[in-house]
């Protein structure tokens, strides 16, 4: 049982450790040039920021495990409309996808196209914002790999994740581009 004022490891009180956490994000140097440099590509839709530190400006994009489906769907699977989307084996619910397509396609990471004119199917494509969450797409499945021993992963993409990461992220960020530009 833990004696209130202090933390697991009983080396600082909790309200000395909690000091100390605050101080270190609010002069964190990562927080400050966040706060100072102001936003990059498309303009993220207007939201009440409770931070502005770069990890709660990330979560706030795409934090929540649905949207980062959404873009592995887009990113990895070859999916592109609603109903493709709406078909991945996790069973996302129709008002959520909806949602999160609305939010991804307002913060500038997805956009929305008509297939043709004669129909009302939408398709959806990474933006070259979007394009940028590659890294971070691998490296979660890098350590969901290492971790998971049901990991759908296929061993061989893990492998040359593991052995050549940068020339695997330079040929999936090659196909990702020419997506974009066709």
């Amino acid at each position: 049982m833990l004696r209130q004022g202090h933390n697991t490891q009983g080396s600082l009180p909790a309200p000395r450790m909690e000091l100390a956490f605050r101080k270190f994000i609010r002069y964190s140097p990562t927080c400050e040039k966040q706060a100072r440099a102001g936003p990059r590509g498309p303009p993220m839709r207007h939201r009440q920021r409770k931070s502005d530190c770069p990890v709660h400006f990330a979560l706030e994009a795409f934090g929540d495990a649905w949207t980062l489906l959404i873009v592995r769907d887009l990113m990895f699977k070859g999916r592109a409309t609603y109903t493709e989307l709406l078909r991945a084996e996790e069973g996302i619910a129709t008002n959520i996808l909806a949602d999160r397509l609305v939010r991804l396609e307002e913060d500038g990471i997805v956009l929305k196209e008509r297939y043709s004119e004669h129909s009302n199917t939408s398709r959806y494509r990474l933006t070259p914002k979007g394009i940028d969450l590659l890294p971070i797409m691998l490296e979660i499945i890098q350590w969901s790999a290492k971790y998971d021993p049901r990991t759908a992963a296929s061993r061989e993409f893990v492998r040359r994740l593991r052995t050549e990461k940068a020339r695997l992220t330079t040929e999936l960020r090659s196909t990702l581009v020419a997506e974009v530009s066709s």
